[in-house]
Order: C-alpha cells, then sequence, then structure tokens
C-alpha cells in the first residue's frame, strides 16, 4: 500500500493539470450551484424563509443541467487524453459491497445525530426529515426520481473526487485532496439546515477517507445514488 503522502499513482503525468486549468474546471463545472446554494443560505440566515420546491419539474431541470455539464466536462477531458480508467471506477462485486457499507453507514450518521439532538435538545429529527429540512411541496415520480439521482452522484463524485482529488493528491498528496475536495462539497450544500449541513459534511468525510483508502470511485456512487433516492422517497407520488 503507497504512503498517505503519496503523490504518485494518482493520475497519469501527461494529464496533471496545472492549477489554474483546475480551478477553471472546477468553476464551470461546480460554479452554478455554488452560487445557487450560496444564495439560499443567505436568504436563511438574513431572515428569509427558504422554501426549496423540489418537483418533477425542478429534477428535470437538474438532469439537463447536469447531464450537460457531465458531457462537456468528458469532452474536454477526453480531449486532454483522459481515459476511462483514470477515473477509477472500478465495480465488481466486492465494490458494490463496500458501496452498501457506505450506505449502511451514511444512514447510522443521520440516526445518530437525529438521537443525539432528541438527548440534547429534546428535538425531533427524523434520519429523511434531517436531511431533507428546507424541503417543502415535494411531489415526485419514481422514474424521475431515480434517473436524478443516479445522474446527481455521477455529476458529483466524477467532478469532485474521479477530477479533482485525483488532481489534488498528483499535486500535493491525499491528505490535501482530501480537504480540498471536503470544501467543495461543503461549498455547494449550504442550502441545507445547519443540522442538515453537519450530516452531510460527516458522510464526506467518511467518502473522503475510503476513497483516499481503495482508490475506487465506484462504492461512492453505489452509497451516494442510493441514499439520496432513499431520503426523498417518502415523497414520491406516482411512477412518474
Amino acid at each position: 500500500m503507497n504512503p498517505p503522502d503519496d503523490r504518485s499513482g494518482w493520475l497519469r503525468p501527461e494529464i496533471v493539470a496545472s492549477w489554474r486549468e483546475i480551478g477553471i474546471v472546477i468553476a464551470l463545472s461546480m460554479g452554478y450551484f455554488i452560487l445557487s446554494s450560496t444564495w439560499v443560505a443567505y436568504d436563511r440566515w438574513s431572515g428569509h424563509v427558504a422554501n426549496i420546491r423540489l418537483s418533477n419539474f425542478r429534477l428535470l431541470h437538474l438532469i439537463a443541467v447536469q447531464s450537460s455539464i457531465l458531457a462537456l466536462l468528458l469532452g474536454f477531458l477526453a480531449r486532454r487524453r483522459w481515459q476511462p480508467s483514470d477515473f477509477r471506477i472500478k465495480a465488481g462485486f466486492q465494490a458494490t459491497r463496500q458501496g452498501l457499507a457506505l450506505l449502511l453507514i451514511w444512514i447510522g450518521i443521520a440516526a445518530f445525530m437525529s438521537l443525539f439532538l432528541r438527548h440534547m435538545n429534546g428535538l425531533h429529527y427524523p434520519i429523511r426529515s434531517a436531511q431533507t429540512a428546507g424541503l417543502h411541496h415535494l411531489h415526485l415520480g419514481w422514474a424521475v426520481l431515480v434517473i436524478s439521482q443516479i445522474i446527481n452522484a455521477f455529476a458529483e463524485e466524477l467532478i469532485v473526487m474521479g477530477y479533482a482529488f485525483n488532481q489534488f493528491a498528483a499535486k500535493r498528496g491525499p491528505w490535501v485532496a482530501f480537504f480540498l475536495t471536503l470544501l467543495i462539497r461543503i461549498s455547494y450544500h449550504t442550502w441545507k439546515s445547519p443540522v442538515s449541513l453537519v450530516i452531510t459534511t460527516l458522510h464526506f468525510l467518511v467518502f473522503g477517507l475510503s476513497y483516499k483508502q481503495r482508490r475506487n470511485l465506484w462504492p461512492l456512487l453505489i452509497a451516494h445514488a442510493l441514499y439520496d433516492i432513499y431520503v426523498m422517497a417518502p415523497w414520491v407520488s406516482g411512477l412518474w
């Protein structure tokens, strides 16, 4: 096993980008979501009521935006001589089991936080409610929900871990990559309530450690997509 500060082996030398290029790619890929999240967070802290209307139409919009961004990014990286193996997606039975284990850890973290808050403050935060606080008027169909969350998981993990983590690790080592990608993750989840943001931060701490240790994106894709579907499943009102 490579030592913790080893920068070798994360990316082929010919595809390691400059800091300027990495910053531009992340800004163009995630900037829309970071700005949107910051705006909602500002509304909340300035005394406005954050009311995020989540519907099939909104999820279809998300599918279109994320699919377009992902297609443009993959096209650009193909021109930069990236290969599918550079993203470190190693599917398999063992990797799928690891993804299911991460899913259970995520659910366990949310459950623990719910019980902790209930004990400390007398607050009752059901597991799902803790992660969907701030979402209102949910009217979702199964097909749109599943497709949107699969695309969302692939977009987030390919950009933040498959691209950014690997670039950071190749340039400054995996621990720097771990903390920088965690900050990126938090920056586009600031729309969430404080409790939900703490849970999300803990989730992505686990993800970062898992990827740093195993160098495999497949478990993260499995856990991320299934968890988001699980959290929003109670608001599904039909097939479509």
